[in-house]
């Protein structure tokens, strides 16, 4: 099967290109006129359109030229590129003069999903995701765009999968489950850091320090609420009208409003589950579960969390590891820290313990206040690193302030290692590292500081796992 894209890709590399296009005219307006050959550029403009002397025409003439050139580009590209479907492999042909050909065996495809962006739903089209096995960097670079129902059947015929159906969701996310996962997904780290360093600054200085640093603060603040809204904003529009179900071993999902995303994710793909809480879900009791995919997440453009459930009561948590990832179901009951592991923290924290008290001139007896607050983090680290395992299951858990619960298979992890410090022959504290197949660099996890003998217990589980395939 060969066939072309279609040509609305142009017009989306276009609206891609405008900031360069924009940049482009103002470089040779502003270089251009101050050369010496202002006055021929200035000829040229005043011969196509009859006046002189006026930027805005000019503006309007050299930034319709500039869209001619890049339009012509893109169609000339448009017109010799090509994908081609074999039974066991996937090209891509770009270029007449300088042909790039990128190939791809179906083998190493973890799984192709659909995007539209809003052009592409005006349309009527969508573009294909290929994602890889095991971080490979894909060599196709071209953005796949066909008409939709061309690209569920590129997808259908490529994974030899049956024809999509609308996606019967197990959970119906209302709009206000969608406003309260925005809510609940608000990171609150930098705004309690923000506020620690006010309450310092206010109880140790009334005068002019405090007013210049009440000012820094506040600008801080502005700083922080800023992207924090952006960020509010974009999950109600890339979470609306979430769905997610399963369909024998692969995961569907739906979600999206201005850009749609259709994904399926294929069970044995998954290398890890993660179930999360932000402070004021931890509060409330809510949790949101979201699984590492090979190959997903390796568009380094994108920032997509491969999210199966928004954030939900306690008591729904079951319901959906039961229904859509029963492979990571389970029961094990989880260690904490060893004791030793809360010196450890404070020791860690050292060279922060002397900043403090070379504030003293300045702060006075408040470093007493950074001291307890150091040691609040660090009590809260031993508190919440725990750690659990069986015979093909590993679970970690970490988060002071955001809580974070790894289940991964032992079968899944590519290599693990025991971890020492200066201190851990004396306090007997270890770390258990080990990497999974995961999107991007994000494929070393860390547990938190347990005694030698459950940390080689678990590489030893881990060893006999691998042994057994």
């Amino acid at each position: 099967m060969k066939t072309r894209l279609h040509p609305t890709v142009i017009i989306e590399n276009i609206f891609r290109s405008i900031w360069a296009i924009i940049a482009l005219t103002a470089y040779i307006i502003s270089n251009g006129l101050q050369s010496s050959d202002g006055d021929d550029i200035n000829k040229a403009i005043n011969f196509l359109t009859g006046h002189s002397n006026n930027i805005v025409v000019m503006i309007i003439v050299i930034f319709s030229a500039l869209i001619l050139i890049f339009t012509l580009f893109f169609y000339i590209r448009w017109r010799n590129t090509y994908l081609i479907i074999d039974k066991d492999e996937l090209t891509v042909k770009t270029g007449r003069l300088f042909k790039n050909v990128s190939k791809i065996n179906v083998l190493d495809i973890a799984t192709i999903n659909i995007k539209r962006n809003i052009l592409e739903q005006v349309f009527g089209t969508a573009s294909l995701k290929i994602e890889l096995n095991n971080n490979i960097d894909t060599s196709i670079k071209t953005k796949l765009v066909f008409k939709n129902d061309i690209a569920k059947c590129i997808k259908n015929r490529i994974l030899n999968g049956e024809e999509e159906q609308e996606i019967d969701s197990l959970i119906n996310y209302t709009s206000k489950d969608i406003l309260r996962h925005m809510w609940l997904s608000v990171d609150l780290r930098s705004f309690i850091i923000l506020l620690v360093m006010y309450l310092i600054i206010l109880v140790t200085d009334n005068g002019e320090i405090f007013k210049n640093s009440l000012i820094v603060i506040v600008v801080g603040i502005i700083v922080f609420l800023y992207p924090l809204f952006v960020s509010v904003i974009k999950n109600f529009f890339s979470y609306y009208n979430f769905k997610a179900t399963r369909e024998d071993n692969t995961i569907k999902l739906s979600y999206g409003l201005l850009t749609t995303y259709h994904y399926s994710l294929p069970i044995e793909k998954i290398n890890a589950l993660i179930i999360k809480q932000s402070l004021q879900a931890r509060l409330s009791n809510y949790y949101c579960l979201e699984v590492v995919n090979a190959g997903v997440g390796n568009d380094k453009n994108e920032n997509e969390k491969t999210i199966i459930s928004l954030y939900i009561p306690a008591k729904m948590i079951s319901e959906v590891l039961h229904n859509i990832v029963p492979e990571f179901e389970n029961e094990i009951s989880l260690k904490k820290e060893s004791k030793c592991a809360f010196y450890h923290h404070i020791i860690k924290k050292f060279p922060l313990f002397l900043i403090s008290l070379a504030l003293v001139p300045f702060i006075k007896y408040y470093f007493i206040l950074i001291w307890i607050f150091l040691l609040i983090c660090s009590y809260g680290e031993y508190r919440t690193n725990k750690i659990g395992f069986n015979n093909d299951k590993i679970i970690i858990q970490k988060g002071i302030i955001n809580k974070k619960i790894t289940i991964t298979l032992f079968n899944n992890i590519e290599y693990i290692n025991l971890k020492t410090y200066a201190f851990s022959k004396i306090l007997k504290t270890y770390q258990l590292n080990f990497s999974i197949v995961a999107p991007g660099n994000n494929n070393t996890l860390y547990t938190g500081l347990f005694t030698k003998q459950l940390l080689e217990k678990a590489i030893n589980t881990y060893l006999g796992e691998k042994d057994e395939h």
